[in-house]
């Protein structure tokens, strides 16, 4: 596993939270991309997802199956928005705590990456969402 994996998995395990979701949306979060290390120019909705133990995994959409490959990072792919929303809800559980780079009542805007409706599909599965702002 990549070391800056085992570094933010510390830091999660720290602040009591469970899983990160890093979501994409036609390159509208620098912050996957950062993590990734390579930009990829996609046209659908991305995610990867990075649970306080184990390795990462990368969620694409099945209409460009090779724009995430060789990125070092499993990769799943979705079909459709029904299929992207039970691929979300068998990595993130009820009641965990799922950080995102969104900012609680717009208190660090630069931070605010997560449009309103992900916000509020992630939240409809049952988790928490807290703020990226310290990973």
């Amino acid at each position: 596993m990549q070391m800056q994996w085992v570094t933010v998995q510390a830091a999660m395990r720290e602040r009591g939270i469970d899983a990160w979701l890093v979501y994409d949306f036609r390159g509208s979060n620098p912050v996957l991309w950062q993590l990734l290390g390579e930009r990829r120019q996609t046209t659908r909705r991305v995610c990867l997802c990075l649970r306080r133990e184990g390795e990462p995994v990368l969620l694409g959409s099945a209409v460009e199956p090779q724009v995430l490959a060789g990125m070092g990072v499993p990769l799943d792919h979705y079909i459709s928005r029904e299929e992207f929303r039970e691929k979300l809800a068998t990595w993130l559980k009820k009641g965990e705590r799922v950080a995102m780079e969104y900012s609680p009542g717009g208190e660090l805007p630069i931070l605010s990456w997560v449009d309103g409706g992900t916000l509020d599909m992630v939240r409809s599965l049952g988790v928490e969402i807290v703020s990226s702002a310290d990973l």
